[in-house]
């Protein structure tokens, strides 16, 4: 397993982006090929959207990501009144003026402003709310594009506050600009602050529903970079999904099903480490189980850095188990040994409850945060002294139990 400092740095910033960018570098290059496709291909094609929208908005719903499933619904609706509005380049009457522009504003808006809603569901009461505020948006500019005030609509929204040059290069109007720069900004700051997967895939699909609304606006085929958008966003629930069925919420490391999952892909050579933490059932007691979080937490940190090619899962509670594919029980020991006594010789503070999330300008004094040390016992095993791993692993676990009746803190066999 890598630990490199650079190697951790380029994990943490780039989570949620490179499936999502290489979407938007094959939907660039077949939007090159966009000519040389068959007629039955092109008249298939501005279907796509909706199809990928349809399963990712469906499997929003079923996963409780409804804020990816009303993208969708934005990105899909906008998608559509392109079509229905424009075979050709927009601006050539007042109707086409007021829609479009419309549409390029409030698609990153509407984007935008999803990133901030808590997941409420999508047949409740709050997502019918969401879902009539965009059909209350969607009648709105129908309206205003069919009433007397169309054309100071459509002067209103092709404004320009900074000179041509501006956006010569581009057809889509400066308010429209905006909107996409101000959803920009949104989006990367939260995924800045999250490190989420979704908000990197919204980032990115963003960017490609923009190079759409710029591709409509020059007489080009936008549906391919709508096509982008909408498998981003659906790709991106499905990584979502296997994150919450195969990974650790409290540490973050793969969890059970993903072990079961990794002794199957054991090959014939193999280890396999069980540990936990000594009396950590004292510990909650003595320090509360807020403590006890901080303390698994703190675990995983240990145990994703540690060498040799062990991949860490947590078991359950306070236990974790390490696979060593391709070592045995001699090869897996001294990284064991080593993880043990790096464990043993850690200072932990504890953080206050009341301590703030974000770094204060001013620094009040106060008692100084409770030092402790743990220590953790390690049971290992490997392919010779069982059948299958699974039997290695019970092995695995009744050398756990020995470690902990030899006194504890130490790897056992």
């Amino acid at each position: 397993m890598c630990s490199s400092p650079m190697f951790s740095v380029l994990k943490k910033y780039t989570v949620g982006f490179p499936i999502p960018v290489l979407i938007l570098i094959v939907a660039a290059v077949a939007a090159g090929q966009d000519a040389e496709l068959p007629p039955l291909g092109k008249a298939m094609l501005p279907f796509f959207p909706w199809l990928a929208a349809a399963v990712g908005g469906v499997m929003g719903w079923r996963f409780n990501r409804s804020r990816i499933t009303f993208s969708l619904v934005v990105i899909a609706t906008v998608h559509g009144v392109m079509i229905a509005f424009f075979q050709a380049p927009p601006g050539k009457d007042v109707l086409g003026q007021v829609v479009y522009a419309a549409a390029a504003v409030l698609l990153p808006l509407n984007i935008a402003v999803m990133a901030f809603l808590e997941e409420r569901g999508v047949l409740t009461l709050h997502g019918m709310i969401r879902a009539g505020v965009l059909v209350a948006q969607g009648v709105a500019v129908y309206l205003i594009a069919h009433s007397g005030i169309a054309v100071a609509a459509g002067q209103m929204l092709h404004v320009r506050l900074l000179p041509p040059e501006f956006d010569q290069w581009t057809y889509l109007p400066q308010p429209a600009m905006f909107a996409f720069i101000l959803a920009f900004s949104i989006l990367i700051a939260r995924w800045v602050l999250n490190k989420s997967g979704l908000e990197g895939a919204s980032v990115t699909a963003l960017l490609a529903s923009a190079i759409a609304m710029h591709a409509v606006a020059r007489g080009l085929t936008p549906d391919i970079f709508f096509i982008g958008a909408t498998l981003i966003l659906t790709v991106a629930v499905v990584q979502d999904a296997y994150r919450m069925a195969f990974h650790d919420e409290l540490t973050g490391l793969p969890g059970r099903r993903a072990l079961t999952d990794g002794m199957k892909k054991l090959p014939g050579r193999y280890a396999i480490a069980m540990l936990d933490v000594d009396h950590f059932k004292k510990f909650n007691d003595t320090y509360g189980h807020d403590a006890g979080d901080q303390v698994l937490q703190m675990m995983a940190y240990r145990l994703g850095e540690i060498g040799g090619g062990g991949r860490a899962y947590r078991y359950g509670g306070e236990e974790f188990t390490i696979l060593y594919p391709g070592k045995d029980l001699e090869d897996a020991w001294d990284y064991l040994q080593e993880l043990c006594d790096t464990i043993s010789g850690t200072e932990f503070a504890l953080r206050a409850k009341d301590r703030p999330k974000k770094k204060p300008k001013k620094l009040k004094r106060g008692p100084k945060p409770k030092v402790v040390k743990v220590t953790i016992s390690i049971g290992v095993a490997d392919f010779e002294d069982a059948d299958t791993p699974e039997e290695v692993l019970r092995e695995a676990d009744k050398a756990l139990y020995r470690a902990k009746k030899a006194g504890r803190n130490q790897v056992s066999d």
